[in-house]
């Protein structure tokens, strides 16, 4: 016994030391906070039960065919509204749990029009957000299901969103707007959006706009996701990241 606690306390240490020294990088028996919050949030939370997860604006399944290593009994619901990238989203993903949706949302049940870059209609810049209307020709216009999260929910019965991941490429105030209820009662425990993170990126909603929203529910950060330098700009000054919300109630 007095053994194993000195090769717990000692002899661990200096082995990873060692192998660190010779292969030239760290080696971490858990994954540091902040790279994945999947991760993050059953380490932090061992009791918490995720039940579910959301994923609004799929693209063509590239979140999905990442966590489905991490999610492997909780149901997995994905949202796209482009047709033809939601085609491509069903041949993508692999998830025995998991399902999909041919619409967006917003604040209202409605019909609207997208302008879609013909030259890459599955590019996850297509959005519905005004401060993202970029494309000045070469575009087909489709018209796209939008639905609130609140009648989404109610419709399906679905009375809790344990993981709600929000890629709307500048439209996440909208979705936030119809999902009033839901967040007003504490019934989305996590909320992931991707924010810009300075004053040049007007691609991407602010953070603060966000933060400021989701505080007025009871919403608080969590953790900073995926962070991006400023490419556009050609700058080391951050561009976006994936910015993770918590319910008070869960926190």
């Amino acid at each position: 016994m007095i053994l194993k606690i000195i090769r717990n306390t000692l002899t661990y240490p200096i082995i990873i030391q060692f192998l660190q020294k010779i292969l030239g990088a760290n080696i971490y028996t858990k994954l540091p906070f902040g790279l994945n919050p999947i991760l993050d949030i059953k380490y932090i939370f061992p009791n918490y039960k995720l039940e579910n997860y959301f994923d609004v604006g799929s693209n063509i399944g590239q979140t999905e065919n990442k966590i489905f290593n991490f999610l492997t009994k909780e149901k997995i619901y994905c949202f796209e509204p482009i047709k033809d990238t939601y085609l491509q989203l069903l041949k993508n993903i692999k998830g025995k749990n998991t399902e999909s949706f041919n619409i967006a949302f917003g604040e209202n049940n409605t019909f609207l029009d997208l302008k879609i870059n013909n030259s890459n209609k599955t590019s996850p810049a297509n959005s519905l957000s005004s401060n993202n209307q970029n494309i000045k020709e070469n575009y087909t216009i489709e018209k796209i299901e939008v639905r609130s999260l609140d009648s989404f929910m109610s419709e399906k019965n679905i009375g809790k969103i344990s993981f709600l991941k929000i890629d709307a490429e500048g439209y996440e105030d909208k979705i936030l707007s119809g999902a009033h209820e839901n967040l007003k009662n504490s019934n989305i425990d996590f909320i992931e959006l991707e924010v810009g993170l300075n004053p040049f990126n007007n691609h991407h909603i602010e953070f603060e706009k966000v933060k400021k929203i989701l505080e007025s529910y009871d919403y608080y950060l969590f953790g900073l996701y995926e962070q991006v330098h400023d490419f556009m700009l050609k700058k080391q000054i951050l561009r976006r990241c994936n910015a993770v919300f918590i319910s008070n109630k869960i926190a």
